[in-house]
C-alpha cells in the first residue's frame, strides 16, 4: 500500500509539472505573479550573441586528419590538452568491446577465434554487421529486468 503523505506529495509535484508545461494560460485569472506575453517575443541584441542564434558554420578540419574529420577534432583536442593517445586496441579486445556494446553479451571463444583468423581488411566491419543483425542485438533495448534475464540465460534453450 502507498503511504498517503508520499502520494499527496507526488500528486502535488505532478500538478506543478503540469502547470509549468501548460504555461501562463494555466494560471488562475487575476494572478499577478504570472507574466503575460501580449505579443511575439522579441530577442534582445545581447541574446543575439548567444551561440544558438549564430549561423551554422563549417569548421575547418585539420589537414592531418587520420581516418575521419571526427578523428581530426579528437586529435586536435588531445594535442591541445597535452595528452598522449592510447594505443590501438588488440583485435580480441576490439571484438569483445563491440560485442558487449551491441549485444550486452561477451563473444564466444569460437567467435573470437574466427575473428582473429580473418585477416581481411574489412573483418571488423563484417563482425559489426553480423552483430547488428544478431537476434541478441535487442538485449540492451529490453527493460532492465528482461535484459538481465536474457543475458543470464543466453545460450540456454527453453523446454
Amino acid at each position: 500500500m502507498v503511504d498517503p503523505p508520499r502520494f499527496v506529495k507526488a500528486a502535488r509535484s505532478l500538478g506543478l509539472c503540469l502547470a509549468l508545461l501548460a504555461g501562463p494560460s494555466f494560471a488562475r485569472a487575476g494572478d499577478s505573479s504570472v507574466n503575460r506575453v501580449s505579443g511575439p517575443a522579441s530577442i534582445t541584441e545581447k541574446a543575439k550573441t548567444w551561440w544558438a542564434f549564430q549561423p551554422v558554420k563549417q569548421p575547418p578540419v585539420a589537414r592531418w586528419a587520420t581516418s575521419s574529420p571526427i578523428d581530426a577534432f579528437i586529435d586536435e583536442g588531445i594535442e591541445a590538452a597535452h595528452l598522449a593517445k592510447a594505443p590501438p586496441a588488440a583485435p580480441a579486445s576490439l571484438l569483445r568491446r563491440a560485442t558487449f556494446d551491441l549485444t550486452g553479451l561477451l563473444p564466444s571463444p569460437a567467435e573470437v577465434t574466427a575473428f582473429l583468423e580473418d585477416r581481411s581488411p574489412d573483418a571488423f566491419a563484417r563482425a559489426i554487421d553480423r552483430l547488428l543483425a544478431s537476434p541478441s542485438r535487442i538485449a540492451p533495448a529490453l527493460p532492465c529486468g528482461a535484459g538481465h534475464a536474457r543475458r543470464r540465460h543466453a545460450g540456454r534453450t527453453l523446454s
